[in-house]
């Protein structure tokens, strides 16, 4: 499994001979879309990207399997699970202000999270990302969503950067990579939490 950051929330996850690039209508370089999925937790529209027909767009709640790989949005939510050889990974999108945390009780624990971590007035405050993040208990943290000092979505501008959440919630600021590379490794239960962040 391989992820690698393109945007604001837009990222390319590669799920065994699955390419799935999340809300790249948010991205305000998108031009286009080169995957085989495309998943979206966001109401703008994808009108101005270059999306090939045989892409599947999946906005709405639903199980899915595409390619060997399973995805999963439950009913009322703006997360996806994704399943594929043992690892499981929830995408959590652009969560709204408002997020109900229960509903991430009911998944139990996962592998990696990708989590929303800008804390701008239309996304979830620290606290409510503390709780999500202790109801999945994940083994690899990305924080997704967050000011880079680069090219911001309108509605998301007030971001915060990934720093000040990452101090906030008591965890170290790592070296940043390019390309972020899992393989599911059974007996890994214990290990701490890692944590991943994109140039």
């Amino acid at each position: 499994m391989k992820i690698k950051k393109l945007g604001f929330s837009h990222y390319k996850i590669t799920l065994g001979d699955l390419a799935i690039e999340t809300d790249p209508q948010v991205d305000p370089k998108a031009k286009k879309v080169a995957s085989n999925v495309v998943l979206s937790t966001s109401d703008k529209s994808m009108d101005a990207i270059k999306i090939d027909e045989d892409t599947r767009i999946i906005t709405n709640p639903g199980e899915y399997e595409l390619g060997g790989v399973i995805i999963h949005r439950p009913m009322d939510t703006d997360f996806y699970m994704m399943y594929h050889s043992g690892i499981r990974l929830l995408y959590a999108g652009l969560l709204r202000r408002d997020t109900n945390t229960e509903a991430f009780s009911e998944i139990g624990t996962i592998d990696i999270l990708m989590l929303p971590v800008g804390a701008s007035e239309n996304m979830p405050t620290y606290e409510t990302l503390a709780k999500i993040v202790s109801h999945v208990d994940p083994q690899v943290l990305i924080p997704i969503a967050h000011n880079d000092e680069g090219a911001l979505p309108t509605e998301y501008a007030d971001a915060k950067g990934v720093e000040e959440y990452l101090k906030n919630a008591g965890y170290s600021v790592p070296e940043r990579i390019d390309t972020f590379k899992y393989k599911s490794s059974a007996g890994d239960e214990q290990r701490q939490m890692e944590i991943v962040v994109f140039k």
